[in-house]
């Protein structure tokens, strides 16, 4: 019998200082698929804790070998099914249930919960990564007004320093990521906003989210089979995020063209979001 691989990744925080938060969910999923994933966290306490909510088995001895996490998207390109997705959001709704998370939600959360069509419009437009690929106030307000267009109301989800002063907060998710702004996420913050985030789309009558390509929209497909459109380059989603988009249903991606830092959205790109959404 040949010895086994010990596949060895690290997520969390980069060298120049930056959380790549959206990469525990990438984390989560391939270790799904494969066992042999033994994944360490660098500074990134919330994502160890979501990982160690799904009680994964520990990978069996072997050789040590390095796995980049851009290279995590060839395993789900190939071995992503509907039942690894299945297998992960039952074990979040089961941690939930077990936890009582429905019963302690807060009523601003909980006020969502109403059967009106909705889109969560996530904005992206303050972040330091890749800040080209932050949304701006207009195409936001663009995405506000397709929703209206199409009877559904537009929900903005961000951090407040997102919103700005340009956006308004009333009737919208501000402060989402931020545990100070919303006491509830302290503990487990991740998974209880995933969980909750499915909730809208289960409970408040979310038909999908649409946003620039960010790593936080991820966990909704993935792992929730939850409709995510997100905007980007192609030379953006080259070649990690089209193979991944290929595999998982629900994850969507619509092609931008710009210069520089984005501005607005074309009456081309406004008609594939809204093909994409709404079909």
């Amino acid at each position: 019998m040949s010895e086994k691989t010990v596949y060895h990744c690290k997520a969390g925080e980069t060298d120049e200082g930056f959380k790549e938060f959206g990469e525990v969910y990438h984390v989560v999923v391939s270790k799904q698929i494969d066992r042999q994933l033994e994944p360490t966290f660098k500074n990134f306490d919330d994502g160890k804790d979501f990982y160690d909510l799904f009680n994964f088995e520990q990978a069996e001895k072997g050789k040590a070998s390095e796995l980049k996490l851009p290279e995590t998207a060839n395993w789900i390109s190939e071995r992503f099914n509907s039942s690894i997705q299945q297998k992960l959001r039952s074990k979040l709704l089961t941690a939930a249930e077990q936890a009582g998370w429905e019963k302690d939600l807060p009523v601003n959360l909980k006020k969502f919960w109403d059967p009106k069509p909705k889109v969560l419009i996530w904005l992206r437009n303050q972040t330091k990564w890749h800040p080209e690929r932050n949304i701006s106030v207009m195409a936001a307000k663009q995405l506000a007004n397709l929703c209206h267009e199409k009877k559904a109301q537009p929900v903005y989800i961000g951090n407040k320093k997102d919103f700005g002063t340009n956006l308004p907060s009333k009737g919208h998710l501000r402060g989402f990521y931020e545990t100070n702004e919303i006491k509830w996420f302290e503990n487990q913050s991740i998974a209880k906003q995933l969980w909750y985030l499915d909730s809208l789309y289960e409970r408040g009558g979310v038909i999908a989210s649409v946003g620039m390509m960010s790593g936080a929209m991820d966990g909704l497909p993935m792992i929730c089979n939850q409709k995510v459109v997100f905007l980007a380059k192609k030379e953006d989603i080259e070649p990690r995020m089209r193979k991944v988009t290929g595999k998982v249903p629900a994850m969507e991606w619509v092609e931008l063209v710009f210069d520089g830092n984005f501005e607005m959205l074309s009456e081309s790109e406004l008609l594939d979001i809204d093909r994409r959404i709404w079909g």
